[in-house]
This record gives C-alpha cells, sequence and structure tokens, in this order.
C-alpha cells in the first residue's frame, strides 16, 4: 500500500460517514435491522461467567 492510497481511503471513509449523518440517513429498514442485531447478540455476549464477570467489572470502573 502506498501512502497516498490510504488517504484516499481515508478520505472516502470519511465522506460516506459524513454523507450517512447528514445528507444521506439510514432508513427505517436499516435501523430496524441494527437494533434487531444488537438485541439478539445481547445473549451471546453473556455465555459463560468470565464474559459475565469481565462486564460486571467494566461496568464497575
Amino acid at each position: 500500500m502506498t501512502q497516498s492510497f490510504d488517504l484516499v481511503t481515508a478520505r472516502e471513509l470519511i465522506a460516506g460517514i459524513t454523507s450517512y449523518t447528514t445528507d444521506n440517513p439510514p432508513t427505517e429498514e436499516e435501523l430496524a435491522q441494527s437494533v434487531q442485531n444488537s438485541l439478539l447478540s445481547i445473549p451471546g455476549q453473556w455465555e459463560t461467567n468470565a464474559a459475565i464477570n469481565a462486564d460486571m467489572k467494566s461496568s464497575l470502573s
């Protein structure tokens, strides 16, 4: 990779994010899918005692 490629990629990424938050907001379907994905991932986050313990520790700090 060249430095110019990285700079162009970063600029495109920033432009895409800016567009998504201003000119081209997410559709209701995209928002609903995002919420559904977040909700469905919750049980997997606490599958083990170690995961629960780590999450509790991070919540308290």
